[in-house]
């Protein structure tokens, strides 16, 4: 990835959380839609005493604190449910960078909402 590419408009995380979000909603998404999110119940989950938008906001704070790669690399796995190999493919850099980049996305962002762990455990 190049310095312009970098300075090209890119959906916020706000945009990319929700459309993300529209295609569980409808069934049709990639990743999320086919089970990760999607099939997990409420009960016993961090957030089950957040209503949908005060989640959604949440998230989508925390993913606009991650550095561009770390949200980019995130969005793609999670959200979009790309492989590591196409994510490297997209970025321009090696698999074990996606993979690193990942973790350290991951980490931080469960640092970032670890208190809807906390506020749920109350």
């Amino acid at each position: 990835m190049d310095d312009a590419d970098r300075n090209q408009p890119v959906p916020g995380p706000v945009a990319q959380t929700q459309a993300a979000a529209g295609r569980v909603h409808r069934g049709d998404g990639r990743g999320v839609g086919r089970g990760r999110a999607a099939n997990a119940g409420r009960h016993g989950q961090p957030y089950a005493g957040l209503e949908q938008g005060e989640l959604r906001q949440r998230i989508d704070v925390a993913l606009g604190q991650l550095s561009y790669e770390h949200r980019t690399v995130l969005v793609l796995h999670e959200f979009e449910d790309m492989e590591y190999k196409e994510i490297a493919r997209t970025m321009d850099c090696s698999i074990g960078t996606v993979m690193s980049r990942l973790f350290y996305a991951r980490r931080k962002l469960a640092a970032l909402l670890v208190d809807l762990k906390n506020r749920d455990s109350v």
